[in-house]
């Protein structure tokens, strides 16, 4: 139930929020079903239906697994969690451009178990149905184009600012830390402390063999200029190799519950 008393504006976005659940839920399962959803006017309330998901935030997944000392199998783990929320947005891209998720966080991806593995939804689409925005976001996720590039309204959010906060959440996965938690959005694109990164905790006495290979793919994703980020048709195989090179022989999903 989404309460927007006189404020019009949430109204209509738990208005988008609704028609963005229906049109991805066309093309991926990776977000919640939608039951039903109406304008209750006279309580001035918006009230929408979803199905129940008995699972976890990654968030509180993250803090129940801190990244330290991480083995290949663990390494994995967090790749495929990558890879899983890239594969769902790279679904709802495909068939709708225009709609952009804009805030990515670790508190909007569910996970849960079924028939033995590890399922992930995305949640919270209120702010996906719109092309210029300016301002939104979460601190530490947030694009830069989503503040001090989009300003004037002047910037199209494309795929490109998912694809950040994607490789924002790769960095706090595999390293415990993001980038740079309140992003300096003023910071001009050629200061080199842009590129700072925190180090990667891959557990030393096992290293993982692709080490290098993921800070590059994590770097690529967060570059400054939209524009320069790499997309998910390199992202996807990308991680797919990485997965299938790090995995132990005998397989197996390397969660911890």
């Amino acid at each position: 139930r989404i309460a927007y008393g006189d404020r019009k504006k949430l109204r209509e976005q738990a208005g988008r929020e609704a028609v963005a659940m229906q049109k991805v839920r066309e093309v991926t399962n990776g977000v919640p079903k939608l039951l039903d959803h109406w304008d209750d006017s006279r309580r001035r309330c918006y009230y929408l239906v979803m199905e129940h998901l008995p699972g976890t935030t990654l968030k509180e997944w993250m803090q129940r697994n801190p990244a330290e000392d991480l083995s290949p199998g663990e390494v994995v783990f967090r790749l495929v969690i990558l890879r899983e929320i890239c594969r769902i947005l790279d679904q709802i891209n495909r068939k709708y451009p225009i709609i952009v998720h804009k805030d990515i966080k670790p508190e909007n991806v569910m996970m849960y178990r079924k028939d033995k593995r590890t399922e992930f939804r995305l949640i919270d689409f209120g702010i996906a149905y719109t092309s210029f925005v300016k301002g939104i976001g979460t601190a530490g996720y947030q694009a830069p184009e989503q503040s001090n590039r989009g300003r004037d309204g002047s910037v199209r959010i494309t795929c490109a600012t998912d694809i950040f906060a994607v490789g924002q959440i790769g960095y706090e996965l595999l390293s415990g830390t993001l980038p740079m938690p309140a992003v300096a959005y003023a910071m001009d694109p050629a200061d080199k402390s842009w590129r700072i990164r925190p180090q990667l905790h891959i557990a030393s006495h096992e290293p993982y063999p692709d080490a290098a290979r993921i800070e590059e793919l994590l770097q690529g994703m967060t570059e400054y200029l939209p524009e320069k980020r790499i997309g998910y048709h390199e992202i996807l195989p990308q991680l797919n190799f990485l997965i299938a090179r790090g995995k132990p022989r005998s397989g197996g999903d390397h969660s911890k519950e």
